[in-house]
């Protein structure tokens, strides 16, 4: 019997080891925190008012037809300067009311782990758009098999082990939420700020 501890011990430490693997992402010393950020486009108002139009809208633009729009978020990936896509450990879905953003506040994501490194681009998938219009009417938008997926190409930011990195997004409001004549539409408009 004492004979054989050794290979159990040794099928132990394998075994560890591979755990500290998963998918081929880092062990905690080889990553880094960072911070995504939702923020509203550089033009959009600060308000979402419709007093200026006789109908409630400005064309074809949601925005003041609306009291509130639960985005939810429900994958997130980076790319490195390799061209690998690596998912993000974020806690995902979360479902964010976006039309906050117009009250010039920031609405924090999950924290989120990546894997040292240099990023350039970010892949967003939202799967389910719920609004509530100004008359209190829920309004689901159906989303395009899989969700809607947007690719964020970004300034180059980078991922360590010590300082934190904050890597803002910011959504285009009134070119993301539209109403024609078929309905309300979503077609998310992002940006990327990293810093």
């Amino acid at each position: 019997m004492k004979t054989r501890q050794p290979w159990v011990l040794l099928l132990l430490l394998v075994a560890l080891a591979a755990a500290g693997c998963h998918d081929g992402v880092m062990d905690a010393a080889g990553q880094g925190n960072v911070r995504f950020v939702l923020s509203a486009g550089s033009s959009e108002s600060a308000t979402r008012s419709g007093d200026d139009h006789d109908d409630g809208h400005d064309g074809d633009d949601a925005l003041p037809l609306l009291q509130s729009a639960i985005v939810t978020f429900s994958s997130l990936l980076a790319r490195n300067l390799d061209g690998e896509l690596i998912d993000v450990m974020i806690d995902l879905p979360v479902e964010v009311d976006v039309l906050a953003l117009l009250d010039n506040r920031t609405i924090d994501l999950p924290m989120s782990v990546l894997p040292m490194g240099t990023y350039d681009q970010l892949v967003i998938v939202m799967t389910k758009v719920v609004l509530t219009t100004a008359n209190g009417t829920e309004v689901a938008i159906t989303p395009p098999g899989g969700g809607w997926t947007v690719v964020v190409r970004i300034c180059p930011f980078m991922v360590g082990d010590e300082a934190m990195t904050t890597v803002t997004l910011q959504l285009h409001l009134s070119r993301s939420f539209r109403f024609l004549s078929d309905g309300f539409h979503f077609m998310p408009r992002f940006e990327c700020d990293a810093r």
